[in-house]
């Protein structure tokens, strides 16, 4: 099992507070649940340089680079280093990357997006009125994004610009459940959920009083 967005989200932020010499290992409760752990890239001396990724059309990874300002191009396997890039561009505030329809796409904090070729050529795609933040999601049901914008969380069609507020917080990661009905968010220091298409909220859970319990040691 792949730890999906959210986690991703909160397994950076405890590496980052770890000292450097420590090593992040899954606990019994996290293999329980069927959690893997494995090392994708090394070599990086700032926090939040691999920040996210998404998979390129050519089965390829686009990683962001957050420290740097920049999306990296890495193969998809476990064990890279700074130095087995295939390449990278520069992208001003990049926080985030995501993959829906068969296209890639990125977000700049206080800006757009763009569509991120194989190749890492950059497309600036419309989505008019809205001004991206953190968190970002394709949602394969609908063939949107669901992002988290400074006009709360949005869904969005690439391919037409057009947008939706899904709810007006101001949170932190996003992801999207399979059947492509409710947006999660972390917000206040939890995890809230919200019904795509009608905006109702659902659940809200403490991160301190979630039932999975801690995962790692």
């Amino acid at each position: 099992m792949r730890i999906p967005g959210l986690a991703i989200a909160s397994v950076l932020a405890l590496c980052a507070a770890r000292p450097a010499a420590a090593a992040l290992t899954l606990n019994a409760t996290g293999l329980s649940y069927g959690f893997t752990l494995s090392t994708f890239a090394t070599g990086n001396t700032y926090s939040y340089n691999h920040l996210s990724a998404a998979p390129l059309s050519d089965g390829m990874l686009a990683v962001v680079d957050f420290a740097n300002g920049a999306i990296v191009k890495y193969n998809d396997v476990d064990g890279q280093t700074t130095g087995t890039n295939l390449g990278s561009v520069s992208l001003t505030n990049v926080t985030n990357i995501a993959r829906v329809g068969g296209h890639t796409y990125a977000g700049t904090y206080g800006g757009g997006y763009y569509e991120v070729s194989s190749s890492l050529s950059l497309t600036a795609i419309s989505v008019p009125g809205i001004t991206h933040q953190w968190g970002f999601w394709g949602n394969n049901a609908t063939g949107h994004l669901v992002a988290q914008t400074f006009s709360g969380v949005v869904d969005f069609d690439p391919v037409t610009g057009l947008s939706t507020v899904i709810a007006n917080v101001s949170g932190d990661g996003v992801s999207v459940s399979p059947n492509g009905a409710t947006a999660y968010v972390a917000v206040s220091g939890g995890i809230a959920s919200y019904s795509i298409p009608s905006g109702t909220p659902g659940f809200f859970e403490l991160k301190r009083t979630r039932t999975l319990g801690p995962i790692f040691d």
